[in-house]
């Protein structure tokens, strides 16, 4: 039997302060501070294999 793949659809608005992320398969807008470890946090939520 075939396995059923999945894409999530993610866009990301960088800036100098802050990241703008939206999930289309959520519909989740999120501002993400422009530092490492607020994108590393951000990294870690989303789905696998993405990060």
């Amino acid at each position: 039997m075939a396995m059923r793949v999945s894409k999530s659809v993610i866009g990301v608005d960088v800036a100098k302060i802050e990241l703008v992320t939206y999930q289309a398969d959520s519909d989740l807008l999120a501002l993400i501070p422009n530092e490492k470890p607020a994108i590393k946090r951000w990294l870690k939520t989303l789905p696998r294999p993405a990060a």
